[in-house]
């Protein structure tokens, strides 16, 4: 009991810390938004620009800052969370003397503080690598990855999450795709690319497609969501950018990050899309 009591205070620091991010974050899009170029002032252009790149320098750093404070105790918190699934009853993971008399609702409610937890991390991890990005620091711990055993980790991962937003995970793995690469880095574009999918495709399947040719690996991510107009896929890879903002939750960094991550490898990810028909995101990576 203690130990939940423990998880929840931190959940609640983490997302008050969260929350002024989002807060940040909104504030920069709205100036921006309000931004209108001078008709004929060339010395008011100048100092807009200034202005405008002071406030992503600020943003940035801002970032940056909040990232690093929040690693330490969400570190500590996912341990407490782990140590607490681990005695759960459910999928036989605890042993029988270990495990909690829970009842069916607390543990659905501990589940859930798990997810909400773990995509806190991943909210700050995007923070983190944005931050590298930007500064040019990013580096990548290449080593031979199984692309289709990562890809199917990652979609059974996502299975919980799946079903609470009502979409069908389909994976098909036509080849095996074996190359040198960053498996972290990897696990990172693919989990941006379908919680991605499950967000503004909910209710609808999401289609998950590995194919390879020996040289280059072809990993695409479909949706039946809403779409995108040729406008709005011209800066879906935009930082900090929702295309759909009335819909969408998070920073607006999952795709930017997985594009960046892709080209890192000397790969790329774009976006095929138009209203009404979906989103398909393709990566394609290097394997040689």
């Amino acid at each position: 009991a203690e130990s939940v009591t423990t998880v929840l205070r931190w959940v609640s620091q983490a997302v008050v810390v969260t929350s002024l991010v989002f807060v940040v974050s909104a504030t920069y899009r709205r100036l921006r938004m309000r931004e209108q170029p001078p008709a004929d002032s060339h010395e008011v252009a100048a100092a807009r620009l200034r202005a405008s790149e002071a406030a992503v320098a600020a943003r940035d750093e801002f970032l940056a800052v909040a990232a690093h404070e929040l690693r330490t105790p969400l570190t500590s918190m996912l341990l407490h969370i782990e140590a607490i699934e681990r005695t759960l009853p459910a999928d036989s993971v605890a042993a029988p003397e270990a495990t909690l008399h829970v009842q069916p609702a607390d543990q659905k409610r501990i589940l859930a503080v798990a997810r909400q937890a773990r995509r806190l991390s991943g909210l700050i991890d995007s923070m983190l690598d944005v931050s590298k990005m930007t500064g040019g620091h990013l580096s990548l711990e290449l080593a031979q990855v199984d692309v289709a055993g990562l890809v199917r980790e990652v979609v059974h991962r996502f299975t919980p999450d799946a079903s609470a937003a009502s979409c069908t995970l389909t994976l098909r793995l036509d080849t095996p795709a074996v190359g040198l690469l960053d498996a972290t880095r990897l696990d990172q574009i693919v989990t941006n690319l379908i919680a991605n999918a499950i967000e503004y495709g909910a209710g609808t399947p999401v289609a998950i497609t590995l194919t390879s040719d020996g040289r280059e690996a072809r990993l695409a991510v479909a949706d039946r969501g809403p779409g995108l107009s040729a406008a709005e896929a011209a800066r879906v890879f935009d930082k900090f950018v929702r295309v759909s903002p009335e819909t969408g939750t998070g920073l607006g960094l999952g795709l930017y990050v997985a594009r960046e991550l892709a080209r890192a490898h000397g790969g790329d990810l774009v976006v095929e899309s138009s209203p009404g028909d979906g989103a398909r995101f393709l990566v394609t990576l290097p394997l040689a």
